[in-house]
């Protein structure tokens, strides 16, 4: 007894004090209460904000499950994303979460996405521990960009705007001309594309201002802003202005489709010493470069045949290929090693005839120029580059004679004057960059192939002496398509 009684003695008179340092309770002592309230709905940008509130703070950290609850009755669910496992950081009272809608393949509609308490460490969950947040979601669908590479001659081209699919509301999309353009353009910057459609077409226009040298100028046109759309992956699009323009020709013998302005054309200068080849024109589309010649008294020298050369800077580049010497290949000739074209890069050179009259195999004579898949020589150059016009050539006669699509051309004698088209191959040619040049001579052969014509030529103030060359007539080429 005496020993049953001195411990509960000690006890009474030393009671053990708990460790409540790890106890989450608020300043009285007493657990608090986790609350949650949200933003009442999506922003434009599919977030939002849930926040949890304690009724007081604690001196440990609450940690608190959140997890998707049910939505209310006839609302429609939106997915969302969003922590599941908050804390709320001993001493504070609040944590907020961030919560986003994910509208992919949704609809256009009202939707709800809902979220609640689960559970809560240290502390105790309020009722009604639920939210709901509401999304009145317009679909967006994706734009896009697309447009014609190369402006028309009529100064335009077309840019379409594209939708992958059509939507309940109006989309309105800003353009803008990007920085990097050297092409001035106009269009109309504000276009609508309307409820249900996904196309709309812009024109853009172009402006050639006085003095524009040949080239390509790139017009960069990009989506600036999308309303009730989102911004695709083509987002801009280049259409370049290749100057002078370019303009397909069908060689059928008629010449109406050279009569097109904006045609790189070289007419007979009025002081020329070389008369016969009055004007030459090129035009080119992504297979083929095109070649009008125009002359005069063609055929008066022997007979039926004329000669002539084609010369052809395959690559637009003078520094590669060779030069050629003289315009004369008549030793008494007053012009003879004088230079005609100014480093012309020369990487092709035909030599043929133009033919007045054509026998068919009835025996039959049809008159006009024969097709020049009859040329008599194909010649590549492969000597040194800069190096003289004969230091180097490959016969190519087998390659072309054997397939006439490379070159064919067609003409017509009217009185006095000769007209003919050729279509140059531009796979066959290697003419496969952004510029190439031309040049033309005739000639008459049975006078030491006098030179009779010349395209292009300068103008000579002091004829007959020839002092000024010029350069071959040079084409820009809209990019080649095998």
């Amino acid at each position: 007894m005496l020993l049953a009684a001195g411990i509960f003695a000690s006890c009474s008179k030393t009671p053990v004090t708990p460790d409540t340092s790890k106890d989450p309770v608020g300043p009285q002592g007493e657990t608090p209460t986790v609350s949650i309230s949200a933003d009442a709905s999506f922003s434009d940008a599919l977030k939002a904000n849930v926040t949890l509130t304690l009724s007081a703070a604690a001196s440990t950290d609450v940690k608190v499950k959140l997890a998707k609850a049910d939505i209310q009755s006839g609302k429609k669910e939106v997915p969302a994303d969003f922590s599941k496992n908050v804390t709320i950081k001993a001493g504070e009272t609040s944590a907020t979460v961030e919560v986003t809608a994910d509208a992919l393949g949704l609809e256009s509609g009202d939707f709800q996405a809902a979220i609640k308490i689960d559970s809560a460490e240290g502390a105790k969950v309020a009722d009604n521990a639920t939210v709901y947040i509401n999304l009145s979601f317009a679909f967006k669908p994706e734009v896009n960009l697309y447009a014609d590479g190369q402006f028309k001659s009529d100064k335009t081209a077309v840019l379409k705007l594209v939708l992958a699919k059509a939507t309940t509301a109006d989309v309105t999309i800003k353009l803008e001309t990007d920085a990097a353009s050297t092409a001035t353009v106009s269009y109309e910057a504000t276009v609508t594309i309307p409820a249900g459609e996904t196309e709309k077409d812009v024109v853009v226009t172009v402006t050639i201002p006085d003095g524009l040298e040949a080239g390509v100028y790139p017009a960069i046109i990009k989506i600036a802003e999308a309303n009730n759309a989102t911004v695709g992956s083509a987002s801009s699009a280049t259409i370049n202005l290749s100057y002078p323009f370019q303009v397909p020709i069908t060689i059928d013998g008629a010449f109406d489709d050279w009569n097109d302005p904006s045609i790189v054309t070289w007419t007979l200068p009025e002081k020329a010493i070389f008369t016969q080849l009055k004007c030459m024109k090129l035009a080119a589309d992504p297979k083929c470069v095109y070649m009008y010649l125009e002359t005069y008294e063609v055929n008066n020298v022997e007979g039926d045949l004329t000669p002539f050369d084609i010369y052809i800077n395959a690559d637009g580049n003078n520094a590669t290929g060779c030069i050629i010497a003289s315009i004369d290949n008549n030793n008494g000739d007053p012009y003879v090693n004088i230079q005609q074209w100014v480093n012309p890069g020369i990487e092709y050179y035909l030599e043929g005839l133009l033919n007045k009259n054509v026998t068919l195999e009835d025996e039959s004579v049809v008159p006009g120029f024969a097709d020049l898949t009859e040329l008599q020589w194909y010649l590549r150059y492969n000597g040194a580059d800069g190096a003289s016009f004969w230091s180097g050539f490959e016969n190519l006669n087998d390659a072309f004679k054997a397939h006439p699509e490379k070159i064919f051309a067609q003409g017509v004698i009217e009185g006095t004057v000769g007209k003919v088209e050729i279509v140059f191959s531009r796979e066959a040619f290697n003419i496969k960059g952004t510029k190439a040049a031309f040049g033309v001579k005739l000639m008459d052969g049975f006078n030491g192939w006098t030179a009779l014509g010349l395209a292009p030529q300068a103008e000579q103030p002091n004829a007959p002496t020839y002092t000024a060359a010029e350069e071959l007539l040079y084409i820009y080429l809209p990019p080649y398509a095998n």
